[in-house]
């Protein structure tokens, strides 16, 4: 349970975890973003997923006692976050991409939205693609929402107690795409185990930068496929409550099937999926 002294509520501190493939440039900005943030109450934990050979490089001049770096062979994000999760110190945990940069008052929001009974927090963030801000988004953990849109997390804009993530495992390191939703649907059901509540904060709190749409599709469209499916066999109950996620996701996997040169892929709808 969140920490108190004497009934008093103590300054909550975070554990930020940065995963990185340590050819990422960008990894320099996040950084200073995340030790330029005020009040200090927290560390940042990089992982180098795989060759971190520039590593020294990008961090050059940063000897911020709050930083560490940790490396691991090559496995994926997920694994990366869980092996950054292993290694935090602090009560709460927060994931940051290595491109993307959190506005200066993101860990204030955090530690003004959190409180004893707070299990978990999300915010809002901003979307850039191309140099250029697209939309707002916001992020969100929906306990009482049955379909798959109660978890619509994206890294950056949400905070959950370390413990949580450490009774439901962490991220699936199966997964190469949708993790975080996964993850926050079985964060879901572990909040609702312990009668906890998710603090929601209507404030763009974090920069996001992402690819154009057709770029991802053709650099994971295997991965997106691979996800669709596992989604679809392990939330059955929320997939049959949401006709409109059980048709996005065979869009999907018929999508990675053509790209993968599958001539017998077949668009399946709610309509035809009992042909």
């Amino acid at each position: 349970t969140p920490e108190t002294v004497a009934g008093s509520w103590l300054t909550p501190k975070l554990s930020v975890i940065v995963p990185t493939r340590g050819d990422r440039p960008s990894l320099r900005s996040t950084v200073i973003s995340l030790l330029s943030q005020r009040p200090e109450d927290l560390e940042v934990i990089v992982v180098v997923d795989g060759d971190g050979a520039r590593i020294s490089d990008y961090l050059a001049g940063i000897t911020d006692p709050r930083l560490r770096v940790l490396t691991q062979a090559r496995a994926g994000v997920s694994a990366a976050r869980n092996a950054g999760l292993k290694a935090a110190r602090h009560e709460w945990v927060a994931f940051v991409d290595d491109d993307d940069v959190p506005r200066p008052e993101w860990l204030a929001t955090w530690q003004e939205a959190l409180g004893p009974s707070i299990a978990a927090a999300t915010a809002c963030l901003g979307v850039w693609c191309d140099g250029r801000l697209q939309s707002t988004r916001m992020v969100q953990l929906l306990p009482d929402d049955p379909t798959m849109s109660a978890s619509t997390l994206m890294a950056g804009a949400f905070v959950v107690r370390r413990d949580l993530l450490v009774d439901i495992g962490g991220y699936d390191p199966a997964l190469r795409a949708s993790e975080n939703q996964d993850l926050g649907l079985r964060l879901i059901d572990r909040i609702h185990d312990i009668d906890g509540t998710v603090a929601h904060v209507d404030r763009v709190v974090i920069d996001v930068h992402v690819e154009a749409a057709e770029n991802r599709r053709e650099r994971q469209g295997s991965h997106f496929g691979d996800a669709a499916q596992l989604l679809l066999a392990r939330y059955p109950d929320r997939i049959a409550a949401d006709p409109g996620a059980f048709d996005a996701f065979h869009r999907i996997i018929s999508s990675a099937k053509r790209q993968q040169g599958d001539g017998e892929a077949r668009l399946v709808t709610r309509f035809s999926r009992f042909d």
